[in-house]
């Protein structure tokens, strides 16, 4: 009865073929939209993560293709003859591929330390003493190897 209780249960991450599946489709969906869909590829993973940085970088992932757009769309005619059109042209192609392979690793990562929970965790050291008064040093314990006489 004073027992620490009932664990939680552990939620079990989605089927890894689903997972690829919804990869692939925000993948195909953000570059044939030529970038105008980015930013749903990194709301999928800021929402999934919970973290503030993947938040950020949405936020980040709108400005730099609405940015690039924006430039572009400055442009007299229909082709990019000034500097303005091809820095936004760097901006909406380079916010592309940075915003797929950012999404793909953090989204394999966080899935992959859902699935395996201990791996790459880092360990607390081993000789630290968990509760209670600090513990003298051993008279026996040798910091530099010894010579013998």
């Amino acid at each position: 009865m004073q027992g620490h209780g009932y664990t939680q249960p552990v939620k079990q991450p989605p089927p890894t073929g689903w997972l690829v599946f919804l990869r692939v489709f925000f993948v195909v969906i953000s570059v044939l939209s030529f970038g105008l869909l980015t930013w749903t590829m990194m709301l999928r993973l800021a929402i999934v993560t919970r973290k503030p940085l993947d938040w950020g970088l949405f936020a980040a992932s709108i400005v730099v293709e609405f940015g690039g757009l924006i430039l572009m769309g400055m442009e007299p005619g229909e082709e990019i003859h000034t500097a303005g059109g091809w820095t936004g042209l760097a901006l909406v192609l380079g916010g592309i591929v940075a915003a797929i392979a950012y999404y793909l690793s953090a989204d394999i990562r966080h899935f992959h330390q859902l699935r395996y929970p201990g791996y790459g965790a880092q360990q607390p050291p081993v000789a630290a003493p968990a509760y209670g008064y600090p513990q003298p040093r051993s008279p026996y314990a040798t910091t530099a190897p010894q010579t013998p006489p």
